[in-house]
């Protein structure tokens, strides 16, 4: 299984592959490209089951590591689907939306822990804006704070 670097570690561990069921990626701008390493470790470990699930949101066409989330997309149909959000115009991003790219209908169950994990990369008003801001934990280092956002809007994973 591929892993993360043995000091970076996602809800304990480091192991990013076949961890859970499906992974939704969340990225704006630049934050793409770390999101797009968990994908492919996902993608690349044959063992790995992992439906991965990747919103890249952004300012117009000029769309960041765009071919490389094509390629990947056409490579894997079965297991890797992108979708684009532009917010050229002034429109951001909903829980509506974010439910019909991650496939979470109403009368989805409350996913357990090992069904599905949500991943966001970006600013930090990007990440205020999808799942509530970051607070740093003792060791100062930055931590998820208490869920908020368009993400807090999907009753199914707030309950």
């Amino acid at each position: 299984a591929r892993a993360l670097q043995p000091d970076r570690q996602i809800h304990g561990s480091s192991n990013v592959t076949d961890r859970w069921e499906k992974v939704c990626l969340l990225g704006g701008g630049t934050g793409i490209a770390p999101l797009l390493q968990i994908a492919r470790a996902n993608l690349q470990d044959e063992d790995s089951k992992s439906e991965v699930i990747m919103v890249s949101v952004n300012r117009g066409d000029d769309v960041l590591m765009k071919q490389e989330l094509d390629a990947l997309a056409s490579a894997h149909p079965d297991r890797f689907k992108v979708h684009y959000l532009d917010t050229s115009e002034g429109s951001r991003g909903t829980s509506e939306f974010i439910r019909g790219a991650f496939r979470i209908t109403p009368s989805t169950p409350i996913p357990q822990d090992d069904e599905l994990m949500i991943l966001i990369c970006g600013s930090d008003g990007f990440v205020d804006y999808w799942a509530g801001g970051i607070v740093r934990d003792e060791n100062n280092k930055k931590v998820q704070g208490t869920l908020r956002g368009v993400l807090a809007e999907i009753e199914e994973l707030n309950a």
